[in-house]
């Protein structure tokens, strides 16, 4: 008998102590989440999506992705007497039947999943309510654990006691996971509509709503377009619960069971522009306020072209699918008249690598610096035009008071004796663009003749810079080149009086600058008279210089491959990079109403075995090929004032004599003048002659002694 007390007194102990433990655990649930509880419920109701959108030409408006707050999710809060009943109800009757009579969680319910999951020895039901879903989803994380499962349990039990069945069945409906979209989570029954029926919620039918309610236990599982079998099953099963609970008529169930799917609808059959969004994120947290953001419910249009946007998305993807799987590339453009981007994809598949080449990756820019350094000695240096002449010879450069020397190279290791600046830039050399330089500072002290780089945005060595920079070893991520080549582009248009002036930020959105400039009718601003002597930065000359000399690089020059495809009424001007040792391999396409930038390389930063003209151009050269930039109509980059075209000897290319000259360019200047294409060789009086551009006040070398 005592031992009988004994054992009573034990185990009303246990009990007492269990029950103890339980109330601790209850008292501590509800301290922490009770004051959270209704400032979460609030803000997930007013939780709206931020949509992406791109307008399409015939005024339309393409919805591309969705975020929530900073994160991927496409939402739309619904009201719940918005939301069709018979949608309700179904979700109501497959999802948890007894939610009427329940006071948080339903006993029955779980009882019968641990059956379940004991029957088949593995986790096969869940047992959860409605209440107990919203609690996980808007409260706890997923993880199966005891502790997780308990406090899930109590707040289901407070959030019954402090909400009505009616606001948590609204608040479920709106959280609920219901797809993706690629990088885009579909959350709520509001969007879910659009996705998978391309309408909205209220107009939904009876075999719409069963399969929006069937969805809801496992969007993959049951996604029409993926498992059709799978999702009329279901769907079917959600059909018959409502017949069953009265709820529907038999004739209204049996044409519902008839009933087809639906087919992918526009939003699902959207690109998957998955580095693009996750870019506009960015940018639109960055630039708005955290509250605005997270109250959602607005819509971003972009300026992005979605012909472009699609091309390089599947040029990048097909083309990757015979690379290694460290090799990478990008393809990004921008409008140069608005600074808007019209391209942006930052790697070859978001599934492989979620590395957004574009902005996270700093690589050595190569000969893309070329025409940046040499605009500003354009501008300013009057003995220094696309006429005058280097030499292209050995020399070792000395510097730092000969503690350090460096022996330049060309890419293939040739010297060609006396060039033109023009031939620096058409055929990218390395040694007499090194020479230029060498010339004016043969002490290395670059600093201030780097000036042009910082104006562009780009990044230089705090203290000084060594004379490799000037092939382009310093590193640059894809998205502050074609922000550098943006500026330049628009210095060249005339849009700045000089880089300091300039204005530009890149942007996705098109409501950043309303106005463009037409395409071959830029305003001039007044040519710059400041930062004489080689002072800092550059302006309309210095540009357009250097672009003049780029449009011969389609001609004859690097970028000849690409130049024997496009229009010659068209006046593209483009320009290769390449890294040391084959690394990095760029490429730059301007116009005036578009520029595109390539790069291709690897993650592990190995050689690659690509020049700019052989990886990085060819992107380029797919991308626009058929598209309505390489068929479109004929245009021309406009001539600063002060600026003329000058009639040379070919191919000495030394002026000739006035008189004669003056009779070149009253027959043949007006073409050349008001076309502006890269010069062409063309006979006079069985004599051979080209057309140069100069700017006023330059000072070109006349014919050398002895010419003939």
């Amino acid at each position: 008998m005592k031992s009988l007390k004994f054992l009573l007194l034990i185990f009303l102990g246990a009990t007492l102590s269990g029950f103890a433990v339980i109330a601790l655990f209850v008292w501590q649930v509800d301290q922490k989440w009770s004051p959270l509880i209704e400032p979460r419920m609030t803000e997930n109701s007013q939780r709206a999506s931020v949509r992406v959108l791109v307008d399409a030409a015939d005024g339309s408006s393409k919805w591309i992705g969705s975020f929530t707050a900073g994160r991927m999710e496409e939402r739309q809060p619904m009201k719940l007497g918005d939301v069709p009943p018979l949608l309700v109800q179904a979700i109501v009757v497959l999802e948890d039947p007894r939610f009427l009579s329940h006071q948080g969680f339903d006993v029955w319910g779980i009882l019968r999943a641990f059956y379940q999951n004991f029957r088949n020895l593995r986790y096969a039901q869940g047992g959860s309510t409605i209440t107990q879903q919203l609690v996980k989803n808007v409260f706890l994380t997923k993880d199966k654990t005891l502790r997780r499962k308990l406090t899930e349990l109590i707040l289901s039990a407070i959030l019954e006691r402090r909400y009505s069945k009616d606001e948590i069945l609204e608040a479920y409906i709106n959280e609920i996971y219901l797809g993706q979209l690629g990088p885009v989570q579909i959350h709520g029954v509001g969007r879910a509509a659009e996705y998978y029926f391309s309408k909205p919620v209220a107009d939904l039918k009876l075999p719409e709503a069963a399969l929006l309610a069937a969805i809801i236990n496992s969007p993959g599982l049951y996604n029409p377009w993926r498992s059709p079998e799978r999702a009329v099953q279901r769907r079917n099963r959600a059909i018959r619960a409502l017949l069953e609970n009265n709820l529907i008529l038999q004739e209204e169930a049996e044409e519902a069971e008839k009933a087809a799917l639906p087919g992918p609808s526009s939003y699902a059959a959207t690109i998957r522009a998955a580095y693009l969004m996750n870019a506009v994120k960015s940018q639109i947290i960055e630039e708005r306020s955290e509250a605005e953001v997270l109250q959602g419910n607005f819509d971003v249009h972009l300026a992005l072209d979605l012909d472009l946007q699609e091309r390089a998305e599947k040029i990048l993807l097909e083309d990757s699918r015979s690379w290694e799987p460290e090799q990478q590339a990008v393809l990004v453009g921008s409008d140069p008249r608005d600074c808007t981007i019209k391209i942006y994809h930052g790697g070859t598949d978001y599934r492989v690598s979620q590395l957004d080449h574009i902005r996270q990756i700093q690589r050595p820019i190569g000969s893309l610096i070329k025409p940046l350094l040499l605009s500003q000695l354009l501008e300013h240096d009057p003995k220094l035009t696309l006429a005058s002449r280097v030499e292209d010879a050995p020399f070792k450069w000395s510097y730092d008071k000969g503690r350090g020397s460096w022996a330049p190279q060309n890419y293939d290791k040739k010297f060609r004796g006396m060039v033109t600046v023009r031939d620096v830039l058409e055929q990218s050399l390395n040694v007499p663009i090194v020479k230029i330089f060498y010339e004016r500072e043969p002490g290395g002290l670059l600093w201030n003749l780097f000036d042009p780089l910082r104006a562009l945005g780009l990044q230089t060595p705090a203290d000084r810079a060594l004379p490799s920079s000037i092939l382009g070893t310093i590193e640059q991520s894809p998205w502050s080149v074609l922000l550098a080549y943006t500026k330049f582009v628009r210095q060249g248009l005339g849009l700045a009086r000089d880089v300091a002036d300039l204005d530009c930020r890149l942007s996705f959105e098109k409501t950043k600058n309303e106005e463009k400039l037409g395409e071959a009718n830029a305003e001039i601003l007044p040519e710059n008279s400041g930062h004489e002597n080689g002072a800092a930065g550059f302006g309309q000359a210095g540009a357009r210089l250097s672009i003049a000399a780029l449009e011969g690089a389609l001609r004859r020059g690097t970028s000849k491959a690409l130049g024997s495809e496009i229009t010659q009424t068209q006046s593209w001007a483009g320009k290769t990079g390449t890294s040391s040792d084959g690394r990095d391999s760029w490429y730059a396409l301007l116009s005036p109403s578009l520029i595109v930038l390539s790069w291709v390389g690897r993650d592990d930063n190995l050689e690659t075995g690509l020049t700019g003209a052989t990886g990085a151009m060819p992107m380029v050269r797919n991308l626009l090929k058929g598209s309505s930039y390489f068929s479109g109509n004929s245009w021309s980059w406009p001539l600063p004032p002060k600026m003329e075209w000058r009639a040379l000897h070919h191919p000495e290319r030394c002026l000739v004599e006035e008189s004669l000259e003056e009779k070149i360019i009253r027959e043949f200047s007006v073409v050349y003048a008001k076309t502006t294409p890269a010069p062409e060789p063309f006979e006079h009086e069985k004599r051979g002659y080209i057309f140069e551009l100069f700017r006023e006040g330059s000072n070109p070398e006349i014919c050398p002694a002895g010419f003939k």
